[in-house]
């Protein structure tokens, strides 16, 4: 990610969400994924990922 934290993309998902989700930023996740149950959103951290990449992982994710 470049100029925009870690922080402000959870609060960007919790925003979207509409409702209370845990967010993990994890280096080592192959993708993104969401646990329904337990209301993780867990979103990767790769090298070179452009904020478009990371946003439309977000809202994909919190769509489910």
């Amino acid at each position: 990610m470049e100029q925009i934290s870690k922080n402000q993309k959870s609060q960007l998902a919790k925003l979207l969400a509409s409702e209370n989700i845990t967010v993990q930023h994890q280096p080592n996740a192959k993708t993104a994924w969401f646990d329904v149950k337990n209301r993780v959103l867990c979103l990767p951290v790769w090298r070179e990922m452009s904020n478009d990449l990371y946003d439309m992982l977000v809202v994909h994710e919190v769509g489910h």
